[in-house]
């Protein structure tokens, strides 16, 4: 018998995506012209971890991968043994989850006139600051408008799995060192089972 338990990952300054509230109004519902889209609202948007109620962890604990194993061996007659097992094994998914909000490029603009002068000095090539990333200050409106990742908040319940089962006979092993084995008869079969499973990650698109 074996058992994997597998824990969710978490990041110790929480910063990652929490799946994707679907039911929220967006904040962006109040920019809506409702004299000319009356009764319009915008919901969803990406969650954050340990925000508003959310879990440390973006996805559950998976507990439940047990995976019972049994092999045999009969010795059929004087030469001749026969073996064979069955087992159930569970492919380990790990996924990272997603940092939406926690990252962000500063544009470098080196040249106005085509890198005949240098915009600004190499020695202060960013001299008007670096953009700082947002974190979950901006819940729900986080990258508005553009492509997210998420993780599937139950992808653990569809960790793909095989059974296999094998059988073989084949001589009992010989006494003396230079004897040979023949005459090997071997089956082996292996059945995927959820082959395949929701991704850890996931992507969306959020529109204002």
């Amino acid at each position: 018998m074996r058992w994997d338990f597998n824990t969710p990952v978490f990041e110790n300054q929480d910063r990652i995506n929490y799946g994707f509230d679907t039911q929220t109004i967006n904040p962006v519902s109040a920019r809506i012209n409702q004299q000319q889209f009356a009764g319009y609202q915008v919901r969803g948007g990406l969650g954050f971890v340990d925000v508003n109620g959310n879990p440390k962890y973006p996805y559950q604990w998976d507990r439940n991968n047990i995976q019972p194993r049994v092999g045999f061996a009969y010795l059929l007659g004087d030469k001749t043994v026969v073996r064979g097992g069955y087992g159930l094994y569970y492919v380990n998914v790990v996924g990272i989850s997603a940092s939406n909000g926690f990252g962000i490029q500063t544009p470098l603009i080196t040249s106005l006139d085509g890198d005949r002068t240098s915009t600004f000095p190499l020695a202060s090539p960013f001299a008007q600051g670096i953009s700082q990333p947002p974190g979950s200050s901006q819940g729900l409106a986080t990258f508005l408008g553009r492509s997210v990742g998420f993780s599937n908040l139950d992808f653990v319940s569809t960790n793909p799995r095989s059974r296999c089962a094998t059988a073989a006979i084949r001589p009992k092993a010989a006494a003396s060192p230079s004897a040979t084995s023949c005459c090997r008869i071997r089956f082996s079969r292996c059945r995927d089972s959820r082959a395949r499973p929701v991704s850890p990650a996931r992507r969306s698109r959020a529109t204002n």
